[in-house]
């Protein structure tokens, strides 16, 4: 986890805050002291600079902080993600861990009180992040013994390295794509056929996309996927996710003043371009719907993390 302090935004309490806010801009700075001495230790304070987080994206107060754009004005952050780049540096996958560790791994009470579960206690953030995709969605009414499906303790030990973890995540996705595979000429069964999308969901490390309209979606928050390149000189935004099968959809966005786009989509332009491991990268522009078809013909889904952003957000 690292950080760099970006100054440059504007502190404002408005005397009309939208619906969701909750607080007034006080409320905010006070969290701001204890976040900014919990940066001092990054590594060591994760958790609560994570639930300190979580309070601020609950009460909606990171709208008091804006931003400077390029023609002068400035604009209120619309989210938990936003605020904590501009204001903290910390990078969006910093902040989005960060908060879901705390949702699903602890009992929170306060930032003075709250501790992970006995048996991820000893993890560290690097590995607690792997973890997460593996977690249940419901998390059975938040008992710990039940948060993971049964392989994960037996398989997943605190002294593992992110590779190992990785490594037997990756092993029992094999299993559970072999295991449907060996099924693929049997009698269709609705209830098998919904049991093993469940069990694809809570072993694997993506969220099985449901049709098309969920496929759609996917491209169209594409600024919610991970930002793995910025070329700041060129003005150019590299955004990636994973699909499966050593694939990844990119989204390449740059800043314009054409006024259709300032309309529909905040001034940015951008372009999708398909990347497959092992190949070189080709700067042909893919449309959405060749994406479909490329997702319908290899059973591709979507990286679970990006996914649970992209349903956050809505």
């Amino acid at each position: 986890m690292e950080y760099r302090f970006l100054p440059c935004v504007y502190m404002k309490n408005t005397e009309n805050p939208s619906a969701h806010v909750r607080g007034d801009v006080s409320y905010l700075t006070e969290m701001e002291k204890y976040i900014f001495s919990c940066l001092e230790d990054i590594q060591q304070n994760y958790l609560k600079i994570g639930f300190l987080l979580k309070q601020i994206s609950d009460s909606g107060a990171y709208a008091f902080c804006s931003f400077e754009r390029d023609d002068g004005s400035f604009s209120p952050c619309k989210d938990v993600t936003e605020y904590a780049l501009l204001r903290f540096g910390l990078s969006k996958t910093v902040t989005f861990n960060s908060i879901k560790i705390v949702e699903k791994f602890t009992s929170e009470t306060s930032e003075e009180n709250i501790s992970l579960y006995s048996w991820l206690s000893n993890f560290g953030y690097s590995a607690l992040t792997e973890l997460l995709p593996l977690a249940k969605n419901d998390e059975s009414g938040g008992d710990p013994d039940e948060i993971f499906p049964a392989w994960v303790k037996r398989e997943i030990q605190p002294d593992m390295s992110v590779k190992e973890i990785r490594q037997a995540k990756a092993r029992h996705r094999k299993v559970i794509v072999k295991s449907a595979a060996d099924k693929s000429d049997a009698k269709d069964d609705p209830d098998e056929k919904e049991e093993k999308v469940v069990d694809k969901k809570e072993t694997g490390s993506f969220h099985i996309l449901r049709n098309d309209g969920e496929r759609k979606l996917l491209f169209q928050q594409y600024r919610l996927w991970d930002v793995f390149c910025k070329n700041e000189y060129l003005g150019l935004t590299y955004y990636r996710v994973y699909l499966g099968d050593g694939i990844y959809a990119v989204a390449i966005e740059w800043m314009t003043d054409e006024p259709y786009y300032v309309k529909e989509n905040g001034g940015f332009r951008y372009r999708l371009h398909l990347l497959e491991k092992g190949k070189p990268f080709s700067l042909d522009v893919c449309s959405v719907s060749t994406f479909l078809k490329i997702m319908h013909e290899k059973d591709l889904n979507c990286d679970s993390e990006v996914w649970d952003r992209i349903k956050s957000s809505k």
